[in-house]
């Protein structure tokens, strides 16, 4: 299978040759603004357990995946803020 990267011109010419690709195009930047938004809120919202909670319901292979310090950073809490919130909730 073959896949071409194309910019952002590209895309708009193909979008004005294609209403499909157009419609596609669209879709996908709706769902990138609302996946921001959702991580946005997530922040606002919430405090770092909840966070942890939230991604550990969400996205439990994520938790598995990444290293410590990334996921620290993620949820924007020191390394070891996010040490102690997980020896909190394992049993």
């Amino acid at each position: 299978m073959y896949f071409k990267i194309v910019n952002f011109e590209e895309f708009s010419r193909f979008g004005d040759q294609n209403p499909q690709i157009e419609t596609l195009g669209r879709l996908c930047l709706q769902r990138i603004a609302a996946r921001r938004e959702k991580h946005a809120a997530l922040f606002k919202l919430m405090s770092a357990q909840e966070r942890y909670a939230y991604l550990e319901q969400e996205y439990p292979e994520m938790l598995q995946r990444i290293a410590l310090s990334q996921l620290s950073s993620f949820l924007g809490v020191a390394r070891e803020t996010l040490s102690r919130i997980r020896s909190r909730r394992q049993p």
